[in-house]
């Protein structure tokens, strides 16, 4: 853009400055379980990115979970069926299974799974 034969900076330092404050922003994921049956959504985060404050958890059917993640988060939230887990997280699920543990942790998901 130009003004005057010279480039206009006030709206590249504007769009420098919301690039630099989206950045900053986190999101709310609201996983909501609709089914008539429990779930266990599991997440993972993608290279580069911290794991979310949880990633692994029950979802009994109706309920709903906030899940904060921090600013340009990237990653995975799937939902695994059939899981049986003892007192120390350790178990397996029929879908989505991650290593066999409640928290996933870097566990990859066995599909089928939705990647964001």
């Amino acid at each position: 853009m130009l003004f005057l034969g010279r480039p206009c900076v006030l709206p590249n330092l504007f769009l420098l400055v919301i690039s630099l404050f989206v950045g900053l922003v986190s999101c709310t994921f609201v996983i909501r379980n609709n089914c008539p049956y429990t779930i266990w959504p599991g997440t993972l985060a993608g290279a580069g990115t911290p794991q979310l404050s949880t990633t692994g958890f029950q979802l009994d059917s109706g309920q709903s979970a906030r899940v904060v993640s921090t600013p340009e988060w990237s990653g995975r939230i799937w939902a695994r069926t059939g899981c049986k887990f003892d007192a120390f997280g350790v178990g397996m699920c029929e879908t989505g299974d991650c290593g066999g543990r409640l928290q996933c942790d870097g566990s990859g998901a066995a599909p089928p799974h939705l990647t964001f």
